[in-house]
Formats: structure tokens, C-alpha cells, sequence
């Protein structure tokens, strides 16, 4: 069973990946940056903060992924962190398109593959992104 996917850059037709390995994230967290930057580079930092999670079995980091309350953070499972822990986890997304429908709000779109070193699968999911405070969130993720 490989781990969720999110509980769900650039201009259409980018392609940009994410993968743990990265360290370049904005200080304050993984998706803290200023609103006007870029929420498909955030995305593939949050991304990269919850395969972290999932190899270390770190349910409080996970859960500062998404927005408090919203359909992502309800469809979290902390048991699912603890059933990794230790398991070498791959979530690698690629960024297709993203959209602005709003200063604080984004919405992008991907192909993420996800699961362990011995089972992968491939998801076309769409990332509904929401501004907090300390940064860009996962507010909800759905399959088109």
C-alpha cells in the first residue's frame, strides 16, 4: 500500500519535479513564501516536507502541510504516517499547469507518483492551494 498522495510550476506545459533530496525550501516552512510567488514551487517543497514525514513517521509535520480544517487535513491518516516510518517513501510530482484564480488561492495540476522503493503508482491529481499565514497549504486535492 503505497503512502497517500496529498490528503490531495510554473506556466502549462512546465514540467517541474519534486523529490526529498531538494533543500532549497523558503525559510518559516516548507511552503512559506510571499503570495505573489510561485504556489507550484511550493508545492513541490510541501511535497518533498511530506515524503520527509512519511520516511520518519512525523504525523505532527504532516499536518502542517495543509489548511487546518480543510478536506486535505480531514483526509489525513496518522496511522498511515506510522506504517511508513522508516520505509524508504517516493513522492516525486511533476507540475503541468498551474492557475490563479486568486491572490491567496492556486490551483495545480500534476502527475505524482507515489509509494515505497518496491511499489509505485502513478496519480493525475489536481492540488487546490490556499495562502496561510506561514505560507502556501494544501487545501483540498481531488482526480480530475
Amino acid at each position: 500500500m503505497p503512502p497517500a498522495p496529498v490528503t490531495g510550476a510554473g506556466t502549462a506545459g512546465t514540467e517541474q519535479r519534486a523529490d526529498a533530496s531538494d533543500d532549497d525550501r523558503p525559510a518559516g516552512g516548507p511552503g512559506a513564501t510571499a503570495p505573489e510567488a510561485d504556489p507550484a514551487a511550493a508545492l513541490l517543497a510541501l511535497t518533498a516536507a511530506r515524503e520527509r514525514a512519511y520516511e520518519t513517521g512525523d504525523a505532527a509535520a504532516l499536518s502542517g502541510l495543509t489548511i487546518p480544517g480543510s478536506p486535505a487535513a480531514a483526509a489525513e491518516d496518522p496511522a498511515a504516517v506510522e506504517h511508513f516510518r522508516g520505509t524508504d517513501v517516493v513522492l516525486d510530482l511533476v507540475v503541468e499547469r498551474t492557475e490563479r484564480p486568486a491572490a491567496d488561492r492556486a490551483e495545480v495540476e500534476g502527475v505524482l507518483v507515489s509509494g515505497t522503493s518496491e511499489n509505485r503508482e502513478s496519480t493525475r491529481l489536481v492540488f487546490r492551494l490556499q495562502f496561510a499565514d506561514d505560507g502556501w497549504r494544501v487545501h483540498e486535492v481531488l482526480e480530475p
